[in-house]
């Protein structure tokens, strides 16, 4: 209770001293210049708002004393600025937006600190640039670069075309700091051939699409935030509606592109990040530095967003090099119509491998030959029918025992009592349909493993497809620090080459690892008996869940040591012996060889005992000789000398036969028989040397692999630090460009072997269920308590006994 009671006064001392600290803390008055309403406004604000909130709250008292919405209106923007600047109350100036930013960035003379965050384009516009700061007193901006004539490049290489107009804020193109597009297009774009032309938006949708000619290809839009969304829409789907593809530039979060742009240029995390950095600067001006000394340099991460609804219906399709680091979105052809899970891939396998139904049919055969077997032991019970017609004179001469015509039938019942070979028969193919069930099993097995790893492999390849994309990213991103280090002065332009040459390095490595994942599922739909490139989507990558699912989490624990994997190894091989349908299918050719050699030798002493019995009737007689005419002999009188003869008759007999020689053949076919049984027996010697050999084999691969688990994930841990480290000191100019592709080389391998380790661990596990028999996942719960029961007493055993 005492703890508790000090514990609690601790929480308390500790809140009253920070809330005092709070206090005590400096009192900072800041005025908020805004451009105008935006649909973002609020959200965007309140990002930089939490960022300096929660960077500067133990040392200053942030109040925001005043904030003034411009609601786009030049004169507004100017007066209210001159006016915060004028104001006593008020300790430092944000102005919130590109038109107030750059204002701010071109006034005269600044009173007191004013931080201008989107300062765009600096080298663009003119802006005043000193070794990395503004060198103007009282002024700090933030400026990233965008590469405007690498996007138009891209855009124009996504789109061929000769005239394009841009689409801008009007209010914007009216500030007297503006500086025209149309100008900067011809020093900075080098496509001599292309000529653009400016469109001012303003929030009359008809007025603004009247303005575009009607001989432009292809409109650009830079942000259009002074109108709301849905009418830039409206004007997009009515400039859409011409066959003019829409590109947008200087897109945040691709709001402009989901609004109905065909593709743009993005920046990535944009505002998050200039709210830290906006925040940093702020922390410094308040801690004494002047912001002319505050560095205003800001690298952004920019990427090419395509819509690929939209481009492909307007029959735009991007080429490889585009696609390899271009982000996708609303792509219909990437909708897979189903998922595929790792079961259900096994499944259809199952169900449609060619290969499965043959054995099935085989199966199904190998009934009908047990059948058949079965058939020559029970009675054969045969009728037939005779119809006869002899010549007229053998007639008269029969005396009415052979009429001209006759009509019979006959019925026959034939039993075996005894008959060895018979007998052999029906056991032989019992046995040899054992044989082919086994055989079904082993194709199963063999499906099973192939469709496993084809979706394994898939799953595999967009690992690496996605690290390899990453890794382009981060190229780019260090080409952004490049520019940046060039313009401060810490390299040269040679640096910025060197990463442009790694980008379409990496670009490359994209394009190979998608091929792959196209290779794998291709691979993967041929085992379905699917059309090859029919397109599915796989689940997602929860890794350890799949190994889990894979193995059992009971049999990682004797992967642990030398000791205890031996033991398991040992274990694994018994149960492939008692378990292998390979084993089982030899094992029942012994058997079956066996019988036939007993069968071999019981002919020379066991007879063939068959009971047959008939039944005979004569249904019609006619023509001469159907009756018996009494024969008359002169002197003597008439006589009959044979009786009318009878219909029915009847048989039965019972056969006793036992060979005595067949000229040695019997000799032969014992000697042959024994001569096949010793080579099968033989032969299971041989495959059980060959399973063992597969099960201790795929075991230690599997063992390497899941020790390699952790440690690549290890390596792959400290290379990403390492990276992190360098990329910092890179960008401070602390370490040269060497040494950061380096360690970006080394971060990459070290993520692929990560994740190659996971799926290579699960393949192995499969290698090795296969090589046992038996796959752990698709067994029931009660044949896996059996296993993991087993298991346990033979490693108990085995420890005991100190067989290891």
């Amino acid at each position: 209770m005492l703890k508790k009671i000090s514990a609690f006064l601790w929480i308390a001392i500790f809140t009253f001293l920070s809330a005092q600290e709070s206090t005590n803390n400096p009192k900072v008055n800041i005025g908020i210049v805004m451009d105008g309403p935006w649909e973002k406004m609020d959200q965007t604000w309140e990002i930089f708002e939490n960022e300096i909130g929660e960077l500067l709250r133990n040392e200053f008292k942030i109040n925001y004393v005043k904030t003034v919405d411009c609601k786009w209106d030049i004169e507004l923007m100017k007066n209210s600025f001159e006016s915060m600047l004028a104001d006593s109350s008020i300790d430092l100036v944000i102005t919130f937006g590109e038109i107030v930013s750059r204002m701010a960035v071109f006034y005269d003379e600044l009173s007191k600190p004013v931080i201008a965050p989107f300062a765009v384009n600096s080298e663009l516009h003119g802006m005043p640039y000193d070794n990395g700061t503004s060198g103007v007193n009282n002024l700090n901006y933030i400026t990233f670069f965008s590469d405007l004539a690498k996007n138009i490049q891209t855009l124009h290489q996504l789109y061929q075309f000769d005239f394009a107009v841009y689409l801008e804020n009007e209010v914007s193109i009216n500030e007297p700091t503006f500086s025209n597009r149309e100008d900067l297009f011809p020093r900075y774009i080098e496509l001599p051939n292309c000529t653009l032309d400016a469109v001012p938006v303003s929030d009359d949708v008809e007025e603004t699409f009247s303005k575009i000619p009607p001989n432009a290809e292809a409109v650009i839009s830079f942000p259009l935030m002074h109108i709301p969304y849905s009418k830039t829409a409206e004007l997009y789907a009515k400039i859409r509606a011409k066959g003019i593809p829409i590109f947008t530039l200087f897109d945040i979060n691709d709001d402009f592109v989901n609004l109905g742009a065909v593709a743009g240029v993005t920046a990535k995390e944009f505002f998050p990040r200039i709210a830290r950095r906006m925040a940093l600067n702020l922390q410094r001006i308040l801690l004494g530095e002047n912001p002319s000394k505050v560095p205003v340099q800001f690298p952004i991460q920019e990427e090419f967003v395509i819509n690929m609804n939209l481009a492909l219906d307007m029959n735009i399709y991007p080429d490889w090099s585009i696609m390899a680091d271009a982000k996708i979105i609303n792509d219909k052809k990437e909708k897979a119509p189903k998922l595929l899970t790792f079961i259900e891939a096994i499944k259809e396998a199952l169900n449609s491998n060619l290969s499965l139904k043959a054995k099935d049919e085989d199966v199904l055969s190998g009934k009908q030959d047990v059948r058949n077997a079965i058939a020559n032991l029970l009675p054969q019970l045969e009728v037939s029918a005779t119809g006869t017609m002899i010549d007229k004179d053998r007639a008269e001469s029969s005396l009415g025992q052979q009429p001209e015509k006759t009509f019979s039938g006959t019925a026959t019942l034939t039993q075996i009592i005894f008959n060895e070979e018979v007998w052999a028969n029906l056991d032989i193919q019992k046995i040899s349909q054992l044989i082919k069930e086994n055989e079904r099993l082993q194709t199963k097995l063999d499906i099973t493993l192939n469709a496993a790893i084809g979706y394994l492999n898939i799953l595999r390849a967009k690992n690496f497809e996605r690290i390899q994309r990453d890794n382009l990213s981060v190229s780019v991103k260090n080409l952004e620090v490049a520019k940046f280090r060039e313009d401060v002065g810490i390299s040269g332009v040679a640096e910025v080459y060197r990463w442009e040459s790694e980008i379409a390095t990496n670009k490359k490595s994209v394009i190979d690892a998608s091929s792959d994942r196209n290779l794998a599922e291709i691979e993967l739909n041929r085992l379905l008996n699917k059309p090859l490139e029919e397109s599915f989507s796989t689940e997602s990558d929860e890794i350890d869940t799949l190994i889990q699912f894979i193995g059992d989490k009971r049999m990682f624990t004797y992967f642990n040591n030398k000791w205890y994997f031996k033991i398991f190894r040992t274990f694994m091989v018994d149960e492939a012996f008692r378990i292998s349908p390979e084993l089982k299918i030899i094992d029942q050719a012994i058997e079956a060889q066996q019988r036939v050699l007993s069968s071999s030798k019981r002919v020379f002493f066991l007879p063939k005992i068959t009971f047959q019995g008939q039944l005979n009737n004569n249904f019609y007689r006619g023509g001469v000789g159907s009756t018996v005419e009494p024969v008359s002999i002169p002197g003597l009188g008439t006589f009959s000398i044979a009786g009318e003869p009878k219909d029915f008759s009847w048989n039965a007999s019972l056969n006793f036969s036992l060979p005595l020689y067949l000229g040695g053949s019997r000799y032969a076919n014992i000697q042959k028989n024994s001569i096949e049984l010793r080579r099968l027996e033989l032969e299971k010697e041989a495959l059980k040397d060959v399973i063992e050999q597969r099960v201790r084999s795929a075991l230690h691969t599997a063992g390497a692999s899941f020790a390699g688990m952790a440690q690549s994930n290890l390596a792959a841990d400290a290379a990403l630090k390492s990276f992190d480290l360098v990329a910092d000191s890179y960008q401070r100019g602390a370490v040269t460009i060497v040494d950061l592709i380096d360690a970006q080389n080394a971060a990459l391998v070290a993520n692929q072997f990560a994740a190659d380790a996971k799926y290579s661990f699960m393949i192995d596990m499969m290698n090795a269920q296969r090589a046992l028999g038996r796959f752990i996942y698709s067994t029931t719960e009660e044949e896996r308590t059996g296993f993991f029961t087993r298991l346990s007493e033979f490693f108990e055993k085995s420890l005991q006994e100190k067989d290891f």
